[in-house]
């Protein structure tokens, strides 16, 4: 464990442009930023803008259905929404997946740097989730650092590309944060934990069974030692699978 500087003096200094001190946690690469870069241009670190605001009383919009750290759908909001994407695709007649995502060793980014730090890397762990879906996709918090995904229309190889993008896209995350007044991290190569689950006509599945699925299936990722996809119920290559099936 690094010892992170408490005492004017000892913090790094414009003039001494001493090299960043690297803290690794977990898979997670965490760098003492230097003083000067406290403020100023992040230099294309993730930020989230503001929520538009309604004119009459102030509130953010949507803030009802709406996760106001991360801007995705709350629990509300999912319990909302997504019953009815899912309805709606199987009387079309598609193909439905969904994905559980699980930050892995989030506990300790709050743990070790603090809650501000950890809500920074949840704000872009929801960049890279609306990032690397569809508009027609439901991105959801589903409480603490998980995410739900719905996939209305997405095969198994499909949605199994989806989890890939997610997982290339939080390892390529640059999140800083300041963790004391004069200190500032730069916490980088998060990695997560997927369940995937898609729906099967002929097992008559419903919107809970593909949850419960999927939550199976990112068990057993985390159990096997998490930072890799578990699929329930798993129909790639046009042959059913049982159980679930792993991919790191």
């Amino acid at each position: 464990m690094a010892i992170l500087p408490t005492r004017t003096e000892d913090r790094v200094r414009p003039a001494t442009r001493q090299p960043n001190r690297p803290y690794a946690h977990a898979g997670v690469r965490v760098e003492i930023l230097p003083v000067d870069d406290l403020d100023g241009d992040s230099g294309g670190f993730h930020r989230i803008g503001r929520h538009e605001r309604c004119a009459s009383c102030g509130q953010p919009l949507g803030n009802r259905t709406t996760d106001r750290l991360t801007g995705v759908l709350d629990r509300w909001g999912w319990d909302d929404q997504a019953p009815e994407v899912f309805a709606g695709a199987l009387r079309r007649g598609l193909p439905v997946a969904l994905l559980i995502v699980d930050l892995d060793g989030f506990k300790q980014i709050n743990d070790e740097f603090g809650h501000p730090a950890g809500d920074a890397v949840l704000r872009s762990a929801a960049e890279v989730l609306r990032a690397a879906t569809r508009d027609t996709d439901l991105v959801g918090r589903y409480g603490g650092d998980e995410f739900l995904v719905l996939l209305p229309s997405a095969t198994s190889s499909g949605a199994l590309e989806v989890a890939r993008r997610i997982r290339a896209g939080f390892a390529a995350m640059k999140v800083r944060s300041r963790i004391e007044r004069e200190v500032t991290v730069l916490i980088s190569g998060q990695t997560a934990s997927i369940g995937l689950a898609t729906y099967h006509a002929e097992l008559r599945d419903n919107l809970d069974d593909l949850l419960l699925d999927a939550d199976t299936a990112l068990r057993e990722a985390k159990r096997k030692g998490r930072d890799r996809i578990g699929m329930a119920n798993s129909s790639l290559c046009g042959r059913m699978l049982p159980g679930y099936a792993l991919e790191r």
